[in-house]
């Protein structure tokens, strides 16, 4: 299929029609308290157990060295290469949304439900476009919306420190928690059950939380048609985007 090209802020091009996944077709409900996904719970595995012959005094268990780096969805989730379905959490009131996050090393394409509404943003660098499904509009989207998305805080970067983990209970469940934290000051926790990630939380350098994600799939390399607006949408109009961001016509 012939793509064609929008010009959208300086120099970049992003796919306005294409691909044979509409990105909006599938629906997911979000639980608003953002309980974990029990299916995703994996049984757990006891321990081995050493045992110590009498008269002799136990030896700490514990490791001496730096714990290994996890290599499950971890891996996949820092990749930058990967398709998410969840919830992310906004605000007191508002709790967890339902989110999908399409992440393909400098692409992303993250659609939501706020309010009612929803509404997509797919991004290339510092620019992108903004997309209502509902509508079948889309727009070029400037630095004053994008400023609402902070794309480093999704997930732990390659230099972070792999602090070690804890036993936790997350809904009632046994949970892992896999904590790193960067040179900045900033951290990850990932609360896994086996290979599967269930929860992300991020920090900044000062603890305040800055993205709380509830994990329901986690798969990688998603498919570039996540990354063109579908087929049937038409471009709005600039001056509704600017009333839309708060601006002036």
């Amino acid at each position: 299929m012939v793509l064609s090209l929008c010009s959208c802020g300086s120099g970049t091009t992003v796919a306005t029609s294409g691909g044979d996944i509409n990105f909006f077709e599938e629906t997911h409900s979000a639980d608003k308290s953002g309980s974990i996904n029990t299916d995703r719970v994996q049984p757990s595995v006891p321990s081995e157990q050493t045992s110590v012959p009498d008269g002799e005094t136990p030896t700490s268990t514990e490791s001496t060295t730096a714990p290994s780096v996890p290599t499950d969805d971890i891996s996949v989730f820092n990749s930058r290469n990967f398709l998410l379905v969840g919830s992310m959490y906004v605000d007191a009131d508002t709790g967890y949304v339902p989110i999908k996050i399409a992440y393909k090393i400098d692409k992303v394409s993250m659609q939501t439900q706020l309010s009612g509404l929803s509404a997509s943003v797919i991004m290339y660098g510092k620019d992108g476009l903004l997309l209502f499904p509902d509508m079948k509009l889309y727009y070029n989207m400037p630095n004053f919306i994008l400023g609402g998305f902070n794309l480093d805080s999704i997930g732990s970067d390659s230099s972070a420190e792999y602090l070690g983990e804890t036993e936790e209970i997350l809904d009632g469940c046994k949970v892992v928690c896999k904590n790193f934290k960067s040179e900045d000051g900033s951290s990850v926790k990932y609360y896994m059950s086996g290979d599967n990630m269930l929860k992300m939380s991020s920090y900044d350098a000062d603890g305040v939380i800055e993205m709380d994600l509830v994990i329901d799939e986690l798969t990688p390399d998603p498919p570039e048609a996540y990354f063109a607006v579908p087929d049937g949408y038409e471009k709005g109009k600039s001056s509704d985007l600017l009333a839309f961001g708060g601006g002036s016509k």
